[in-house]
């Protein structure tokens, strides 16, 4: 089975949880918070280094599905 994740820039529009990629090219989770306010952000764990480049959101990533069937 073969899976895309379909990366977006910019900044998302709802509060969540997303998959993000980093400047230094690392693949993590972050929250970001406040899409409506001034000053949005995204949740940084403590020694994290690099900025957001590119999220997708986890509602967007299909789950793996077993395709072998029994006959």
């Amino acid at each position: 089975m073969t899976s895309v994740i379909k990366w977006q820039t910019g900044m998302p529009e709802q509060t969540g949880l997303y998959l993000v990629t980093l400047s230094t090219g690392k693949v993590t989770s972050m929250e970001w918070y406040n899409p409506y306010t001034s000053s949005p952000y995204w949740s940084e764990e403590e020694g994290e280094v690099g900025k957001v480049v590119a999220w997708c959101d986890f509602k967007d990533i299909k789950p793996y599905r077993n395709e072998e069937r029994n006959l």
